[in-house]
């Protein structure tokens, strides 16, 4: 590992040290908030998806159940209405 310290520090490279060490802890910081970050947008998004899914599904689940209910009952109408025609 290559240190580039400046002039003005002593020889020893000991607060160069420190500091490249605060720096790059800094850095390291900073690049794990942005992937959180980047990480809870991309939940955040993909739960909206999802929960945008279940309501499609749960809607069109209702519809159905209601279409099928409401054919099934013009349909035994239908029946019962013959049925006693025919007596």
């Amino acid at each position: 590992m290559t240190h580039n310290c400046p002039v003005f520090l002593p020889p020893d490279h000991k607060d160069c040290l420190y500091i490249e060490a605060q720096l790059l802890k800094f850095y390291n910081s900073c690049i794990v908030k942005s992937t959180l970050a980047l990480f809870l947008s991309r939940m955040t998004s993909l739960l909206t998806k999802i929960n945008d899914l279940i309501h499609d599904l749960i809607a069109d689940l209702i519809h159905d159940l209601i279409h099928d209910l409401i054919h099934d009952l013009i349909h035994d109408l239908i029946h019962d209405l013959t049925a006693d025609k025919n007596k």
